[in-house]
């Protein structure tokens, strides 16, 4: 019917791993380490083993399924809080990196201006991934339009080691920022936001979470409002969040 079909590679959340393979992972430490040295069931996103893994497995998809477009999601640091990485990968990478001799590790960056460094160091990391990823996506099969998906919220999204701006140079053909409101108020300031950061580097998508864990719609009409709402602010384009029978059934006809 003429609809193109895009592929959501959820990068570096674990769901659907069983414990077999977490454990595998735990061993070969690629898994998150937080502050209390605690492992986490989350691939860490700065790894150059999980870099490589997650990279092949792009190129696995578009090659096997020929999809029009990839969506890069999870692409981040675990949120509500924010949980930062600090295995023996990312001290090796830090001070290789960096110079930045941080002893005794990881208290060295656990507050203040060197916690605020390493935060950014890490985000600057997730955005070479993520032009890593294009690249070779891209590269694989130029066809392919490569997305990312970014918390739509600036504060939450800087605190997740997400660049707006510096994923927008990365090589994506766009970007889509998750706008989970039920404020139409609110969901027109984000997008707004958005238009105005990233100035015409690239085409902005805005979610729309009509059936998401912040804003759930009780009747098409939010979702029309909202679908009008991202016209009128300018983007490009919009993308609704998730795919659902009451969608189906009740919302699209």
């Amino acid at each position: 019917h003429g609809i193109e079909g895009l592929v959501w590679h959820d990068t570096f959340p674990l769901a659907g791993a069983s414990a077999e393979e977490v454990q595998k992972l735990r061993t070969a430490r690629r898994l998150i380490v937080d502050r209390r040295g605690k492992t986490r069931d989350y691939l860490c996103p700065l790894n150059p083993e999980n870099w490589a893994h997650e990279i092949a497995l792009c190129r696995e998809l578009v090659t096997k399924y020929e999809p029009a477009g990839m969506q890069l999601d999870h692409t981040r640091y675990p949120s509500y809080p924010p949980i930062y990485c600090y295995c023996e990968s990312c001290r090796r990478l830090y001070a290789d990196e960096t110079g930045a001799q941080a002893k005794p590790w990881p208290q060295a960056v656990l507050s203040g201006d060197a916690a605020a460094a390493y935060l950014r160091w890490g985000t600057a990391r997730l955005a070479k991934f993520v032009a890593t990823c294009a690249e070779a996506i891209h590269s694989t099969r130029g066809s392919v339009k490569v997305s990312g998906a970014m918390f739509g919220w600036p504060e939450p999204r800087a605190q997740v080691g997400q660049d707006a701006v510096a994923w927008a140079k990365a090589g994506l053909d766009f970007l889509v920022f998750m706008n989970f409101h039920g404020s139409n108020a609110a969901y027109g300031q984000l997008v707004d936001g958005q238009i105005a950061e990233l100035a015409d580097r690239l085409p902005v998508y805005s979610g729309i979470g009509a059936f998401s864990h912040t804003a759930w719609f009780d009747s098409p009409v939010p979702l029309i409002d909202q679908v009008l709402l991202t016209r009128e602010h300018g983007a490009d384009g919009f993308v609704l969040y998730q795919h659902t029978p009451e969608l189906m059934e009740r919302f699209l006809p």
